[in-house]
């Protein structure tokens, strides 16, 4: 038998069972996407630019020239403006049974003098519906994101019904956003990129001074706490490393002095065993200040601070040491202090800690500075400052992290009053439960600076997930973290315009100095028209630029004439408001009182470099589209990746894009399709190929740039791979399709092929006695009743006049008796008086009269003599009475009856005669009635080459092609010249299967008449264009059928 054909190349992943198709580039209309708000605020489709200025693309992301989805929130304006308006843009129902991927593009751009308009432009966002959960988003953008078309990829879980854009306009008519090229895709993870550090790297604190000689060593916790609390002066402590004082009460510090605690090595512990603080320091004679170093402190307890109470007392500091499940009932989880000195926690690990009300690690009242420096807290909580809480005290958090903490205000960080500082630190992972999943401002102020962070944290929908503002002031100073941005601006004094009159020399002179001194006087606080000598070297000294810095110095002790301060600033820098003056001249960010719901600093998007350069931190724009040649796959890329292997990345790629069928690559360094290597001849590749693979033996690719190879014909073969040819079967050969090797020749005449043989080769047996073996390819037959055969004959051999036999399978014929009769093919002795056609039609065994002889009836024979009719074998008929023989039904048609031949149905075919049922013609190829082959295409598809032989389109089934959309093959045997066109649709030629739809009142498209199989273009029979309107003609209609007319819009 012939080898079996190698398998297909794999086929790229279909879409999933049960799911619509919900690509669409909007150039025709919105495909299956529908509005479904019912207030009219619906998603507009247009091409060019939106109706307002200063908003929106200018043009479609797939052609520069096609259409797109837009919201408009400016027209009407002043009548009924869509600020702050919904638009919803819904999926059908879906039925996913994997995880898929929506891709899109969208683009948000506002752009405006004023500073923070940005805030103008409004969230777009994509929201995923199921059966158990209900809504639910997965995706979202704020803000202003660029004048480009940004690229975003969605993936939808398995248990997805439904899929909805969601865009909420903003606060000003410039909040048009876009969308454009929604295409969806089987679900495959893509191999994750190197993941960035997870922290930034914390710098080392200052060293500690050594521990001093005068401490004194406390064996015991009875020993510990009589040195303290009898103490009236100065006393350092010493733990020995490894142990472990159990507290059933606080140790209380009550003198003016200083304590200190120590240990070092493994450290020593301390453990308020959850019963009890570990330290009181409250004011009876003096302010204590208490330093705890290289300790453990676990399992403290008490209503406020659970290891230090301090109240109107000195400092507290907690120095390289472990804090673990402390807890206060109210406030404090870790230090507690009112009205006294500093807190500092340097160098620590704060874990588990909490607080009934305030201030999970720290609560502060009117106190010194809080400092965090150099620390690690996690996982602590309260119900209002989940770390710490702050009133009419002073944070600085330096170079540490706060991360899983919660609250249910701020998250991390609460200010009530005074002023917070974070630099290089970073507060990841808290939740709110209702404000501020990492910060909450009630008041004071609040920067950030340095490579702060505010990352993964969250809060309900709206309600800041990174920062709730209430009230107060945050800013945020550049530098941010490699690869996120901010909108910042220069922090300068807006003053009055100079508009001294021109009509005096003196008045000329002051506007000139004015002008020239004019951005000298943006960087000083006085609101005098002439600063002191003092605030204007102050002023110069806050150029960035030296020569700038060097002019200005210069210029000290000329008059300036500076202008008042403007009412609107773009920071605060007056200290008579709270603000602070040193910030003039820097870049920085001042937040609006608007809640901060995504990462802060805001992660620059996929397809966008990040960068460390606070020149390139100000816009989200960041440091400009990726580079081609790399991709920048995750928010916050701060460094391009290689672009992936078998794939190409332009410029901006968040996602490669895979080289075509037909090339490859292994190279990770591609800018575009054409620089994918084509497949050469012999061989093919497939979408996003990292080699090209050798077609298998029995296959070809005559071309280069293949996708797939295909099968050696019938009569040819191929033994080698990667071959761009097959070789002709030599004559007397046999070379099935897909041959890989010539065969042996069919078989002769009175032998037969053993068609179960494993080896691959036909083998040809001897026929054996009783059957016939006709040869090639034929199997054997038995013999019937009236033949018989000797061994290895090609066809059985009729008895002979005088000769029957009545079995199948004889080997010989038996000779007929005297007195009766047995003619040619005789399988009985019949009586001598019966003529074929008749047989003995009662019991009589002998004939006296030709009335006893009855003739055979249609649908059987009679051989004559004594022998009984026999019904006409399958493929075969008697269609009247008195037949001596059966005939065979010719070619085209079949024996349907015993009596009659039928013609084929249509879509079937009769090769060969003596058939009793035709054969189906291979999808998707069809047939006329009575037809030998399959020459047309059925119903829904269409011939594409109206040259192909019979022969070409029955073996080669692709000549048939789908009903193109918007065409008709309502008819079998349609071809691309009788294609037929729906209304509104008009087509070039009859030699195309592309179709347009009408767009002006002249192109009416078609109008479809089916008549005797033939499908007839309205007016077609009138010799006008089938497409046009009378007396107008060509593509587009645009032509006039007179000669004397012409055509004009």
């Amino acid at each position: 038998a012939p080898p079996s054909p190698p398998p297909p190349p794999p086929l790229p992943p279909p879409l999933l069972p049960g799911m619509v198709q919900l690509g669409c580039d909007f150039e025709v209309d919105t495909c299956v996407w529908n509005d479904t708000l019912p207030d009219g605020y619906s998603w507009t489709r247009t091409s060019g630019g939106t109706p307002s200025s200063g908003t929106g693309p200018s043009e479609d992301h797939t052609t520069g020239s096609g259409y797109y989805l837009f919201t408009e929130a400016d027209w009407p304006r002043y009548t009924s403006p869509r600020f702050n308006k919904l638009h919803q843009l819904e999926s059908p129902l879906l039925s996913l049974q994997q995880d898929a991927t929506l891709s899109f593009f969208y683009h948000m751009h506002t752009h405006n003098m004023y500073i923070f308009y940005h805030m103008d432009m409004g969230t777009l966002s994509v929201e995923v519906n199921n059966n158990e959960t209900g809504w639910s988003t997965l995706w979202s953008r704020t803000g202003d994101q660029g004048n480009s078309w940004l690229d975003a990829a969605v993936i939808l879980p398995a248990s997805t019904t439904k899929v909805r854009f969601n865009g909420l306009t903003g606060s000003g008519y410039r909040s048009d956003m876009a969308l454009d090229d929604v295409s969806f895709s089987q679900f495959t993870p893509p191999s994750p990129p190197p993941l960035p550090p997870s922290l930034p790297p914390l710098s080392p604190p200052p060293p500690l001074p050594p521990l001093s000689p005068d401490f004194v060593a406390a064996a015991s916790e009875a020993q510990l706490r009589n040195l303290i609390q009898d103490a009236r002066a100065d006393v350092s402590v010493y733990l020995p490393p490894g142990a472990h004082f159990k507290l059933g009460s606080p140790i209380s510090c009550g003198s003016n002095i200083k304590v200190t605690v120590a240990s070092s090595g493994e450290g020593a512990t301390l453990d308020g065993q959850e019963q009890s603080r570990l330290f009181n320091l409250k004011y009876l004679t003096g302010r204590c200040s208490l330093t705890l170093r290289g300790l453990t402190l676990v399992n403290g307890r008490a209503l406020d601070g659970g290891v230090v109470e301090a109240m109107y007392a000195g400092d507290v500091e907690i120095i390289e040491s472990t804090v673990r499940n402390c807890g206060a009932i109210r406030d404090g989880g870790v230090v507690s202090a009112a009205n006294s000195g500093a807190v500092s926690i340097r160098g620590s690990t704060v874990t588990g800690c909490s607080a009934g009300d305030s201030g999970g690690v720290v609560y502060a009242l009117n106190s010194g500075a809080v400092s965090i420096i150099g620390s690690n807290v996690s996982g602590c909580s309260a119900v209002i400052g989940g770390a710490t809480f702050l009133r009419d005290t002073n944070l600085d958090v330096t170079d540490s992290t706060i991360s899983g903490c919660n609250a249910t205000r701020g998250g991390a960080v609460y200010v009530h009053s005074g002023s917070a500082s974070l630099a290089r630190s970073t507060i990841s992972s808290c939740i709110a439960t209702e404000y501020g999943g990492g910060l909450y401002s009630a008041g004071g102020s609040t920067s950030l600076s340095d490579g702060a962070l505010i990352r993964g944290c969250s809060a309900p929908k709206g309600q800041g997930s990174s920062i709730f503002l209430l009230a107060g002031e945050v800013s945020y100073t550049l530098p941010a973290p490699a690869g996120r941005w901010l909108p910042n601006a220069r922090c300068e004094v807006y003053r009055e315009a100079c508009s001294y009159p021109l009509s005096e020399a003196a008045s000329r002179a002051k506007q000139a100095a004015c002008l020239e001194h004019r951005s000298d006087c943006a960087l000083t606080e006085s609101d005098a028209i002439e600063p002191s000598s003092g605030k204007k070297e102050a002023a110069c000294s806050r150029h960035t630029d030296n020569d700038k810095q060097a002019a200005c110095h210069e210029t000290v002790e000329d008059p300036w004439y500076c202008q008042a301060p403007t009412f609107v600033q773009p920071c605060n820098w007056n200290n008579e408001t709270g603000g602070d003056p040193s910030g003039l001249g820097e870049s920085l960010y001042q937040l609006p009182l608007l809640p901060v719901n995504e990462d802060f600093p805001f992660a620059c998007a996929a397809g966008l470099l990040g960068s460390a350069i606070p020149e390139y931190q100000s816009s989200s724009s960041c440091a400009g589209r990726c580079p081609e040649r790399s991709q920048c796959p995750i928010e916050a890329t701060d460094e391009a990746l290689p672009c992936d292997a078998g794939h190409y990345c332009p410029k901006g790629t968040s996602v490669p894009l895979p080289c075509p069928a037909g090339t490859y690559s292994n190279a990770t360094d591609l800018a575009a399709a054409g620089e994918c290597t084509d497949a050469s001849p012999g061989h093919f590749a497939t979408t996003g190929s990292t080699q090209q693979t050798a077609c298998a033996k029995g296959s070809f690719a005559a071309k280069a740039r293949s996708e797939a190879c295909e099968l050696c014909a019938p009569g040819y073969f191929q033994s080698a791979p990667g071959q761009a040819a097959c070789f002709r079967c030599a004559p007397g050969k046999l070379c099935p399709q897909g041959s890989t090797r010539e065969l042996d020749a069919q078989c002769s005449p009175g032998t037969y092929v053993n068609v179960t043989d494993a080896d691959g080769d036909p083998d040809c047996l001897d026929c054996p006695a009783g059957s016939s073996c006709a040869g090639g390819g034929a199997a054997l037959a038995v013999c019937s009743p009236g033949t018989a055969a000797k061994p290895a004959q090609g066809q059985c051999t009729v008895c002979g006049v005088g000769t029957y036999q009545p079995d199948s399978g004889a080997t010989g014929c038996l000779e007929c008796e005297l007195g009766t009769f047995c003619p040619k093919g005789s399988s009985a002795q019949l009586p001598a008086t019966c003529p074929a056609g008749f047989y003995i039609g009662n019991a009589s065994t002998t004939l006296e009269s030709l009335d006893d002889c009855v003739g055979c009836t249609p649908g059987s024979f009679c051989a004559g003599g004594a022998a009984q009719p026999t019904a006409c074998a399958p493929g075969s008929i008697a269609p009247s009475a008195n037949m001596s023989a059966c005939e065979l039904c010719p070619i085209g048609r079949f024996a349907a009856s015993t009596t009659a031949c039928e013609e084929c149905e249509a879509g079937t075919y009769a090769a060969s005669e003596g058939l009793s049922q035709c054969t189906p013609c291979p999808y998707p190829t069809g047939s006329k009635s009575s037809d030998v082959t399959c020459s047309i295409c059925k119903e829904g598809f269409y011939l594409r080459n109206s040259s192909a032989g019979p022969s070409d389109i029955f073996f080669l089934t692709e000549s048939c092609q789908p009903c193109p959309r918007y065409a008709t093959c309502n008819t079998t045997g349609t071809t691309l010249a009788s294609l037929g066109v729906a209304p509104g649709y008009w087509r070039a030629s009859p030699t195309t299967s592309e179709l347009y739809p009408c767009d002006s009142e002249t192109c009416v498209g078609s109008d479809l008449r089916v008549g005797a199989g033939l499908q007839v273009p309205r007016n077609a029979e009138e010799g006008n264009d089938p497409y046009c309107t009378h007396g107008h003609t060509g593509p587009l209609c645009e032509g006039c059928v007179a000669p004397s007319e012409y055509f004009s819009r």
